[in-house]
């Protein structure tokens, strides 16, 4: 163990390197050429001498060439693999470039072992960097899907809120309507008992009133009859009346003939008289009897008129409450199907109060469970943002190395050489001394989005946006592209996103998208990033899946802000 601690120290001190491995080969000869070279000195022969140190010369010069040929074999090769090796190391490193192969022995294999191994690390790193865009796109989705799961929760919790308020109150009303009905149907029937004896007491004035109607038909009978016979009774008067006149002219008479016949006429002019006297008191008689049933007549008459005007009251009386009686009848037939609508009226409320205690309480537990959602969503959403992230992390750290193939780098190597443009053309305007850097965002009135005017706004616009349209023009997967400053702020963008306001918002969101302040977290992650290039997969505000590079602009070596390319995540994942 002391002998290798010794070897390791003689090691690390004098033969660290390959180059001083191979000298100290050679070494083992300068002994050798100082003791001939000593006795070359002893023999004192200069001949001898000369020759024989023109020959350690060659020796010498041919140790050294020898020396630097091993030393381009062995030590070029191992140095050009330590190199690739430090940069892969610090993060960094051309993948696409193998280690060239100069020999034919050990360091050849070790070079081609080495180009097999960074050849399977560039398949790799491809395949993490096509797994790192598809998890990056499809997390971007979920996020996109989880904002629409949460608005669609929050309104369905805002509907179960309403659904809830006008459950309860329906509730509360449906338990008094169900209270009333029950009352009207208690109200009802005892109306219906009620209804029901009017309805036998109105049975009864009916017959009763049919009783009045016949007794009144057999008066009337009777009444007519006594008007016959007072007919009757005037006639025989008359006939009275007319004897007593006949009787009274008769004793006239008699009288006369017994005045003319003297004194022997006197008895019977004393009966004559007699009988005149009497047939005068039969005839005053007779004219009061005749009156009294003259007047008789006309009051039964009258009683006859009467009782026939009451018959036919009576009779018109017997109809309408026959009439009244069937509809009373009707309305105590409709009142007990009332009353049974009413009592299942009253039964269906309950039923229906009862089953809308049950909705109010559904309702409640999806009230909770679309709290319940929203959280899942938010945690979901949250995970998916993590996710992305992750997959963004996952692309910067393979972008820091070079393949040399896929669609990533194609467009990172286009977009750079647009860059250079754009850098030159920024430090144009710096020369002019336009202020790059200015910060003072002017509103522009009535604008929706909100948009801004800065001191260069229109020298970019005039000068920038040909190229963005160029960029648009030359690269298939552009979808959009533009210049941000580090504040988001796109002073210009392609001209289709370019175009003048509506005033309809939906439509100026999609293509009045210049002069707008982009400060959203990916927007002022892709301002402000200073490495290489960023890839980064988001849901636009348009409402599309997009993927972004952007690359760092620099005014005069000053960060100043990003170009930013969107790209189809369609023609990411074929990729």
């Amino acid at each position: 163990m002391e002998n290798m601690a010794l070897y390791r120290k003689i090691e690390q001190t004098f033969f660290n390197s390959l180059s001083k491995k191979l000298l100290s080969v050679f070494m083992v000869f300068i002994p050798h050429a100082l003791l001939t070279a000593y006795l070359l000195w002893q023999l004192d022969d200069p001949l001898l001498t000369r020759w024989i140190g023109a020959g350690l010369l060659l020796l010498a010069i041919a140790m050294f060439v020898w020396v630097a040929y091993l030393r381009h074999l062995i030590v070029h090769p191992l140095r050009e693999i330590t190199a690739l090796l430090d940069q892969h190391s610090e993060g960094t490193g051309d993948l696409s470039q193998d280690v060239p192969v100069y020999t034919h022995d050990e360091i050849r294999q070790l070079a081609t072992g080495h180009n097999r191994f960074q050849g399977k690390l560039r398949d790799m790193i491809n395949r993490i960097r096509q797994l790192a865009i598809h998890t990056a796109v499809e997390s971007a989705r979920l996020v996109q899907m989880s904002r629409k799961v949460s608005s669609h929760a929050q309104a369905q919790r805002e509907l179960t809120d309403s659904v809830r308020t006008l459950s309860t109150a329906t509730a509360t009303d449906v338990e008094a309507m169900s209270g009333e009905t029950g009352a009207i149907s208690r109200q009802t029937a005892n109306n219906l008992q009620l209804a029901r004896d009017s309805h036998g007491e109105l049975l009864d004035i009916t017959r009763h009133i049919h009783d009045m109607s016949q007794a009144m038909q057999r008066f009337s009978q009777t009444v007519s009859e006594l008007s016959h016979q007072s007919s009757d009774i005037q006639l025989i008067a008359g006939l009275i009346k007319d004897v007593a006149e006949q009787t009274n002219l008769l004793a006239l008479n008699a009288a006369i003939e017994a005045a003319r016949a003297g004194e022997a006429g006197r008895g019977f002019a004393v009966v004559a008289d007699e009988v005149r006297k009497l047939a005068e008191r039969v005839g005053r008689a007779t004219e009061d009897i005749f009156a009294n049933i003259k007047h008789m007549v006309s009051q039964v008459d009258e009683t006859l008129v009467e009782t026939q005007g009451i018959v036919r009251t009576t009779e018109v009386t017997k109809q309408v409450v026959d009439r009244a009686s069937g509809n009373f009848s009707t309305l105590v037939g409709d009142f007990e199907l009332t009353t049974q609508r009413l009592t299942r009226m009253a039964d269906t409320m309950q039923a229906l109060a009862t089953r809308n205690r049950e909705i109010t309480t559904h309702v409640a537990e999806v009230h909770g469970l679309s709290a319940e959602i929203m959280q899942a969503v938010s945690a979901a959403e949250k995970t998916t943002h993590d996710m992305n992230a992750a997959a963004e992390n996952v692309q910067e750290v393979v972008g820091s190395f070079t393949t040399g193939d896929g669609v990533v780098e194609g467009l990172v190597a286009r977009l750079g050489g647009f860059r250079q443009r754009v850098e030159q053309q920024l430090n144009g305007f710096a020369q002019q001394g336009l202020n790059l850097f200015d910060s003072q965002y002017q509103p522009v009135p009535g604008s929706a989005p909100p948009k801004f005017r800065l001191e260069y706004t229109e020298a970019f616009h005039r000068a920038l946006q040909p190229l963005l349209d160029e960029i648009a023009q030359t690269i298939p997967q552009c979808v959009a592209t533009c210049l941000v400053d580090l504040q988001g702020y796109a002073p210009t963008h392609q001209s289709r996103f370019a175009q003048p306001q509506t005033g309809n918002l939906t439509v100026d969101i999609a293509h009045c998208r210049h002069q707008r302040r982009f400060d959203d977290p990916i927007g002022l992650r892709s301002a402000r990033n200073t490495k290489p290039f960023l890839l980064q997969t988001y849901s636009r505000d348009t409402g599309e899946v997009l993927s972004e590079i952007s690359l760092p602009v620099k005014v005069n070596g000053r960060h100043w802000g990003a170009l930013r390319m969107a790209i189809s995540t369609d023609d990411m994942l074929a990729s």
